[in-house]
């Protein structure tokens, strides 16, 4: 196990191309043109550039450098100069991990970048979206922006671009294990930078090419790789990249079980970081030295640094390492055989992944929203374009009508018919048309929610049951083996684990039949409460009375379900009753329902302020705006009655 958490946990980093313009002049040449310069856009080109120099080694003056150049070049107009000092400002916060700040700044440089028909703009901002979309785990998202810088590179006949794109290129295509792809473009970023000499490229090469070998196990070439990239990287004072060298070349010291040599090696790398202020990367070390703590058997402070990974993820909102540092925190305790604490962080890695899906969904429904409204603006402009032709259309007629007057008021009066009775034609024709055109549009956003509806519940059967199930195998082996080996007590509490699993399982079923429906007949409902009540194997009947078709939404007979479960089962365990009858009663605007049993009853006040599953009985029917009566005595049985509205 232990050996399966350094492989999750030690992440290759690999490293990304920044797209460049020409060679900068030197930082003294362009301190000097800031003070002697005479026109606002020297003062601000100089700025600008100065922050490109010093961006990787004096992280707060590039903020303030490029600060000052985009609200000098706001304030004149300098168009080039607002969409150079964006991308800048997108570069100072995403190597802070503000992501969100970075990809405003983007946008911002790309759209005046397309308008001004700038292509080196354009290479630049979208290689540097792609490395966000990177960090947010977005992999489709970033090949298709690297592609795009790509194609700009090309278009422009930049071969430096070219180098970076394909490096770019081949570090998704690691990221998604094609790594013969991932080699095929490498090679060639590799072979253009080494013609040019360019080498902040073959450091990226080295490293990258390190992964690879790193990947396939051949670690005495790998460590020469990154050693390689270390010297060129230190040669050109890049902090950044050493701290990344250094990092790969710690996980593989850990790999060749040499720790003393890793811990120093992690040293020096989290000291760059935290003097870079790189969150992301500061995440993904602090979860590559919390397994190598655990690997050497001290789990005190791998739990530490694991927990420092989660607190810096959820600040920084880096979602890819929160997921990960839960991943290996589960393996952790897996590995002790403490499977509590295991299922614990494999849940919060589940919701972890969950919330993505719902920022992504949320997204999906802004886009959608967006391109409603963006259709119906182009209606109302279609509508304004008909009302003026057909008023040209009344002013042309009205005059050809004056000048025809002379040739009599006969004529006059067919021509105004007739065209009266041809303008009322053309506007009912034009309202069928836009009411078909709803009617068609409300169908497919219906459809597309059916299907939104659809898919959410195949990933919780496909996804989170078959983890459940895998959970219940795992622990009825583990009991039987327990079982086996005559440890009664550890053999109990993993049955216990596994009856809860199976109830999580029964209740997530149950949660997916009623999403599955868009709604749910009177009918179906009591289908489904028959079915539970067979599984009791007690005398209880079910039955309806009224409108058996009448239909509810799916929340409020997930409501009644799980209300009428509680029910049963309550009596189950206390009533020791010989007798239970439920029926159901509908009309088109409310549902009754009245469960009894001849069973013991019990005090009301006695349970007054402990029976929370009736606190919660109750809470769910309000929560829907329903009503809930519990009545009960000592040898009187138990009646509940409840009452749900449908309007």
């Amino acid at each position: 196990m232990t050996k399966t958490l350094l492989r999750n946990a030690l992440c290759v980093c690999l490293l990304f191309g920044i797209a460049r313009g020409y060679a900068q002049p030197s930082n003294d040449s362009l301190k000097s043109v800031i003070r002697k310069a005479e026109s606002d856009t020297s003062v601000i080109n100089a700025q600008l550039a100065l922050a490109k120099n010093i961006i990787d080694s004096q992280l707060d003056s590039t903020l303030r450098l490029s600060a000052i150049a985009y609200n000098r070049s706001k304030k004149i107009g300098y168009t080039r100069g607002i969409m150079t000092a964006s991308n800048m400002l997108g570069n100072y916060y995403q190597r802070i991990s503000d992501f969100d700040k970075a990809m405003a700044f983007y946008n911002e440089s790309r759209r005046i970048a397309k308008k001004t028909n700038d292509l080196q703009g354009l290479a630049g901002v979208s290689n540097n979206i792609g490395i966000i979309y990177v960090n947010k785990g977005q992999f489709p998202q970033a090949l298709q922006a690297f592609f795009d810088g790509l194609n700009y590179e090309q278009q422009r006949g930049n071969k430096q671009g070219m180098a970076e794109s394909y490096n770019n290129i081949g570090v998704i295509n690691f990221y998604q294990h094609d790594y013969d792809k991932c080699a095929e473009y490498l090679n060639k970023s590799i072979a253009i930078s080494e013609e040019l000499g360019d080498l902040k490229t073959v450091k990226k090469g080295y490293i990258n090419v390190g992964a690879i070998l790193q990947e396939a196990k051949k670690y005495d070439q790998a460590l020469a790789s990154y050693s390689k990239a270390l010297k060129i990287s230190e040669k050109l004072n890049d902090k950044l990249e050493i701290s990344i060298a250094v990092q790969n070349m710690a996980n593989i010291y850990v790999l060749k079980k040499e720790f003393k040599i890793a811990q120093q090696y992690y040293g020096r790398a989290v000291g760059i970081k935290k003097e870079l202020r790189d969150y992301n990367g500061l995440a993904i070390i602090y979860v590559s030295i919390g397994a190598f703590y655990s690997g050497v058997g001290d789990q005190v402070n791998a739990e530490k640094y694991f927990m420092e990974a989660v607190q810096i993820s959820k600040e920084k909102g880096l979602k890819d390492q929160e997921i990960n540092a839960y991943k290996n925190l589960s393996l952790m305790h897996t590995a002790e055989k403490n499977y509590q604490k295991a299922l614990d962080y494999q849940v919060l890695a589940s919701d972890a992944k969950d919330s993505v899906y719902n920022i992504e969904n949320a997204k999906n429904i802004r886009e959608l929203q967006t391109k409603y409204e963006t259709v119906e603006k182009e209606k109302e402009l279609a509508q304004e374009k008909a009302n003026v032709a057909n008023s040209k259309l009344v002013i042309k007629q009205r005059n050809n009508t004056l000048i025809m007057v002379s040739s009599g008021f006969i004529i006059f009066l067919i021509i105004a018919i007739g065209w009266y009775n041809r303008n009322q034609y053309r506007q009912r024709q034009y309202r069928r048309e836009v009411e078909l055109k709803q009617r068609l549009a409300d169908a497919e956003l219906k459809n597309k929610i059916q299907g939104e509806r659809e898919r959410i519940s195949r990933d919780l059967h496909d996804h989170i049951g078959s983890q459940l199930t895998l959970i219940i195998s795992g622990l009825d082996t583990m009991s039987y083996t327990e079982a086996r080996n005559q440890h009664a007590e550890s053999a109990e509490q993993l049955n216990d684990l596994s009856d809860q699993a199976r109830l999580t399982m029964g209740q997530l079923r149950e949660t997916i039949w009623a999403m599955n429906k868009e709604e749910v007949s009177m009918e179906m409902l009591v289908s489904k409460i028959k079915e539970f009540t067979n599984k009791a194997n007690r005398s209880i009947y079910t039955a309806i009375s009224g409108d058996g078709t009448v239909v509810i939404s799916p929340a409020k007979s997930l409501a009644l379900f799980r209300v009428c479960q509680e029910a049963i089962n309550n009596a189950i365990k206390h009533a020791e009753f010989t007798t239970m009858n439920i029926h159901f009663s509908a009309d088109k605007n409310k549902i009754d329902v009245q469960i009894s049993d001849d069973g013991k009853g019990f005090d009301q006040q006695e349970t007054a302020n402990g029976g929370y599953g009736l606190e919660n009985m109750a809470f769910r029917l309000q929560e829907c705006g329903g009503s809930f009566k519990l009545s009960s005595a000592p040898g009187q049985g138990t009646r509940i009655e409840m009452q749900v509205s449908l309007n």
